[in-house]
């Protein structure tokens, strides 16, 4: 399916796309009208499954009609490509391999969903393995992703400017560097996810402006070999900015020299609660949680 320059709106029912090589299974660009699939389904190799720029408004089973959205799987290519396109999307799973990047989504207002089998259904919502960087989120409104795997990538997930990012039911394996790197992620929720093999630590977030940001980390499993579990850092320009910090029910298996299970360094209101989670510490110098608050304002813990 390839529509250019078109300003009319465009409504499909349940499609299937198989056997895209080389091109995109289906390409939407400099439509600024509306394009809505009730499912979308595609398979391709060598190429991108679902490639969008200026492509208007995107849906895709937008009002959770069906259970199962649509899979996209490209083989050697990226799964999902959206840029200056507002999205409405529930997919069922997105896989990709051997690609640069397996999902990418880059100044993409709206909601854009992997469900997977529900919460605890391991990989049911796709793989992706074997890219520069498995997930690209830049200037994104809503990104809510459930039992995914992502093996073996410079970067787990890149992220920046983003207003909610939550995952669920994750496996993150051995990633070059961070598993999660994020910079101005307004709200981040982790969940159930298994983090192992990060080349620089697990999730490492800073912040650069002056917002009220809030996080949650419950029930995930961090085996850290290489730097810290988890970081939040204040860079310049964040200063008074609010850090909500939930963390219940974690572990954090550090055996990293000098590496902490939690790190934050920040500079403005921290109310940070840490309940039921549990740090293993097994390098010298190493700390479970250390929190550093610069701020004359106050700060919380429970």
């Amino acid at each position: 399916i390839d529509i250019r320059n078109s300003s009319g709106t465009m409504s499909f029912g349940n499609v299937s796309v198989t056997g895209a090589t080389g091109d995109p299974g289906v390409r939407l660009e400099n439509n600024p009208g509306v394009t809505s699939f009730a499912s979308l389904d595609i398979s391709s190799t060598n190429g991108t499954g679902l490639y969008a720029r200026g492509a208007g408004t995107l849906w895709i089973n937008p009002n959770q009609a069906l259970a199962d959205g649509g899979d996209i799987v490209a083989v050697n290519g990226t799964a999902v490509d959206i840029e200056n396109t507002a999205v409405r999307a529930y997919l069922h799973s997105v896989s990709s391999s051997g690609a640069t990047v397996g999902l990418r989504l880059v100044t993409v207002p709206g909601v854009f969903s992997v469900t997977g089998n529900g919460i605890g259904q391991m990989a049911s919502g796709g793989t992706i393995q074997g890219a520069t960087t498995g997930i690209v989120l830049q200037d994104v409104g809503t990104v809510g992703l459930v039992s995914m795997d992502l093996t073996s990538h410079g970067v787990g997930i890149l992220a920046e400017d983003v207003d909610n990012l939550g995952f669920s039911s994750f496996r993150i394996k051995n990633s070059t560097t961070y598993a999660v790197d994020t910079l101005n992620v307004r709200k981040l929720v982790v969940s159930y996810t298994a983090f192992s093999g990060s080349g620089l630590g697990d999730v490492f977030s800073e912040f650069s402006e002056v917002a009220t940001n809030n996080y949650t980390f419950f029930s995930n499993y961090f085996t850290t070999g290489v730097g810290d579990s988890v970081r939040i850092d204040s860079l310049a320009g964040s200063t008074g900015a609010v850090m909500n910090l939930d963390v219940r029910q974690n572990v954090f298996d550090n055996i990293h020299a000098g590496g902490t299970g939690l790190y934050v360094d920040w500079d403005g209101t921290l109310a940070a609660g840490i309940d039921k989670s549990t740090f293993h510490v097994g390098g010298a110098n190493g700390f479970g949680a250390r929190i550093m608050n610069a701020s004359t304002t106050a700060a919380t813990g429970g």
